[in-house]
């Protein structure tokens, strides 16, 4: 049974929930999960950014620190 959402939002306990295991999982990866990574997935899980912006700034910024030869598909 799912959870009733607020506003069509995932509930702040799902969101805090889903970023703690993705970051678990990352970090246990050997990645480096930075707070302000979070706070985007955190923006994107609240409906408060678009997740399409999100992923043009991360590909914008792996281009500018030399993975250009990433097309992102």
């Amino acid at each position: 049974m799912q959870k009733a959402s607020i506003n069509g939002r995932l509930p702040a306990v799902d969101v805090e929930r889903i970023i703690s295991n993705t970051a678990f999982s990352m970090e246990a990866e050997g990645f480096d999960i930075p707070p302000e990574q979070k706070e985007d997935w955190r923006k994107v899980l609240m409906g408060e950014m678009d997740v399409q912006v999100l992923m043009k700034g991360y590909l914008e910024k792996a281009r500018r620190y030399g993975a250009g030869s990433y097309d992102g598909q």
